[in-house]
C-alpha cells in the first residue's frame, strides 16, 4: 500500500505471530492479483516436530540405539540448540564418525560442522561460527576449535589451504569489527 505497485513485503515476523503474518502477507499477494484466496488453515495445522513433547528422551533414545554414549554437556547443548533435530544431528555425526568435540573447552561436535555444511547452506566459516552453531556466541572461540571447523568445513567444501586461511583471516576481522574499545 505504500511503495511499488505488485510488490509486497512482510518484514520483522516473530515467531509468535509467524502464522498470523503469513496469512496477512497471502491475503495481501491474493487481492494484488485480484484473486480470492482459499480459507487460510494454518492455525489447524501441527508445526512439524510440534507433536514431540520430550525432546530429551527422543535424544537419549537415540543415542542408546546408535551405541554412542555423549557428555551431559553436549547432550545438553545438542537439545538447547536443536530441539527436535537433535536426535537428527547426533545420527548424522555418528554416521560420519564425527562425535569429538571440536575442542576439550567446546560441546559442539565436530559433526555439527559437517551437518551445517550438508543440511543448513553454510558456506563460510563466519556464518558457522556466529550463526549455524553456537561456537562464537560468547565472543571469539577457542583457536582450536576454529581451526577444526575450517578443516572439517573446508574438507566438506572443497577449499584450498589458501582458502581456509582466508576464512580465519575473515572471521578475526569480523571478530575486531565487532569488539568495541573502551573509551
Amino acid at each position: 500500500r505504500d511503495g511499488a505497485a505488485g510488490v509486497v513485503s512482510l518484514v520483522g515476523s516473530e515467531f509468535t505471530t509467524a502464522r498470523w503474518a503469513a496469512e496477512r502477507a497471502v491475503d495481501a499477494v491474493c487481492a494484488e492479483l485480484g484473486r480470492r484466496g482459499g480459507r487460510c488453515r494454518t492455525h489447524e495445522l501441527e508445526l512439524p516436530h510440534a507433536g514431540i513433547a520430550d525432546v530429551e528422551g527422543r535424544l537419549l533414545e537415540t543415542l542408546r540405539e546408535i551405541h554412542v554414549a555423549l557428555d551431559r554437556e553436549v547432550v545438553d547443548h545438542l537439545i538447547g540448540w536443536y530441539g527436535t533435530e537433535a536426535s537428527h544431528v547426533a545420527r548424522y555425526a555418528a554416521a560420519e564418525g564425527l562425535l569429538a568435540r571440536l575442542s576439550s573447552d567446546a560441546s559442539i561436535l565436530s559433526g555439527e560442522v559437517a551437518y551445517a555444511v550438508e543440511h543448513e547452506a553454510a558456506t563460510r566459516l563466519s556464518d558457522l561460527v556466529l550463526r549455524r552453531t553456537p561456537l562464537g556466541a560468547a565472543g571469539p572461540p577457542d583457536p582450536t576449535a576454529v581451526a577444526r571447523a575450517a578443516s572439517i568445513m573446508g574438507d566438506r567444501m572443497g577449499w584450498t589451504a589458501a582458502r581456509r586461511a582466508t576464512e580465519m583471516a575473515d572471521l578475526e576481522s569480523t571478530y575486531r569489527a565487532l569488539t568495541v574499545s573502551p573509551p
